[in-house]
């Protein structure tokens, strides 16, 4: 089966929606580095013929992981975001949460709907990263660039900064890096969730990072970046994610 890349879509969010991994795809498309895909290339889905279609009839029941969106489940399939909601009862399809499980409409052995998270807002923590939306996705479209362009070190809050007021989400600009957490928590426009290493390390583009401590002697200003996908972040460069110190983890609304 064939899959053409849309603007803003990752290898990883790709993967998730057809049931395979992130390395089986780049091997299958002899793609380098999985970190950088174009929109409008075509790619070969490993172990689907053309005559693939989403899942249907049978199971009826899938159990959320850390970092999936109710988007992807939706893709993966073939049904829609807001069917999911009705059928699970979900009020706000932003917030799922990994472990709980949902009942496909349309497919048979369904399971009473998960309990429904509640809606986070400012100065409420959710301990699920839920779906991300196109706001997340520009803001980490936006970020590579000002990362890229930057390409220094020391400069994470000033490169984070820049790349949120590029992308038409401004806050006030602090001193240190780990100032930010406070300004972010009490904004509106983000939502802040709980997650452990792992989970934060394995979230899709456009969400906000902010350590504490930054984990290097001399060094007392934290570090703050925004998610890429594929364990990547993007600050005055891009780099792997590193947690350390006190994560706080903002997500565009």
């Amino acid at each position: 089966m064939a899959h053409k890349i849309r603007p803003g879509e990752t290898l990883s969010g790709i993967a998730q929606r057809y049931g395979t991994t992130v390395s089986a795809l780049a091997r299958a498309n002899n793609i380098a580095n999985p970190n950088v895909i174009r929109a409008g290339a075509t790619l070969n889905i490993p172990g689907r013929s053309d005559s693939f279609a989403a899942p249907s009839g049978g199971g009826g029941r899938h159990v959320v992981r850390a970092g999936e969106t109710l988007s992807g489940i939706a893709g993966r399939y073939g049904t829609t975001v807001s069917a999911l909601a009705r059928a699970n009862n979900i009020a706000n399809p932003n917030m799922i949460r990994a472990g709980a499980t949902l009942s496909i409409p349309g497919r048979s052995g369904g399971s009473p709907a998960p309990s429904r998270p509640a809606p986070s807002g400012p100065g409420q923590v959710s301990n699920s990263p839920g779906q991300f939306g196109s706001r997340a996705q520009h803001l980490a479209n936006v970020a590579r660039g000002v990362a890229s362009q930057m390409n220094t070190r020391g400069w994470c809050a000033r490169g984070v900064f820049n790349s949120l007021q590029a992308a038409g989400m401004a806050i006030p600009r602090s001193p240190s890096a780990y100032m930010a957490a406070a300004t972010l928590a009490r904004d509106p426009r983000f939502r802040e969730v709980n997650l452990s290493d792992a989970q934060i390390r394995a979230l899709p583009p456009g969400a906000i990072v902010v350590s504490g401590a930054y984990n290097s002697p001399g060094n007392p200003h934290g570090h703050i970046a925004v998610t890429l996908g594929n364990g990547m972040e993007a600050s005055d460069h891009i780099a792997r994610i590193a947690t350390h110190g006190t994560q706080r983890v903002f997500i565009p609304r």
